[in-house]
């Protein structure tokens, strides 16, 4: 892995069990890694406009105005900013939706364990 000093990720979703899942794959690939959450769609858009952050780690069924909308505003506000959106729904046609929203990426929960690691240096660290 690339190095990570002073990497930050927030990571939204309304599940804690997710939420420290994804804290725990991540830190092992990136150990100096600072990550925040947030529980529900307002949390996220509140520190996704008010904090730095090199990457979101967002599910996009959580508690509140809803994860498209909040993935709009955030890109309208930060559009550089990467999201990478993950969700319990098969590929089609979410993905297509959330891309077309600005998300840098999508991700079924299922493929988490597997696979994200690889999604994060991709979106990070680009060849």
């Amino acid at each position: 892995m690339t190095a990570s000093s002073g990497l930050k990720i927030l990571i939204a979703d309304d599940f804690p069990p997710i939420r420290e899942r994804l804290s725990s794959l991540i830190r092992e690939g990136y150990p100096s890694v600072i990550i925040d959450e947030a529980a529900d769609t307002d949390g996220l858009i509140q520190k996704a406009l008010t904090e730095e952050w090199d990457l979101i780690i967002s599910d996009i069924s959580m508690p509140g105005a809803g994860g498209v909308k909040a993935l709009r505003r955030i890109k309208k506000i930060k559009p550089s900013l990467p999201v990478l959106v993950i969700s319990t729904h098969a590929y089609m046609p979410y993905a297509k939706e959330i891309l077309s929203a600005g998300a840098t990426g999508y991700l079924t929960k299922d493929d988490i364990p597997l696979n994200i690691l690889n999604v994060v240096e991709q979106i990070l660290f680009p060849v």
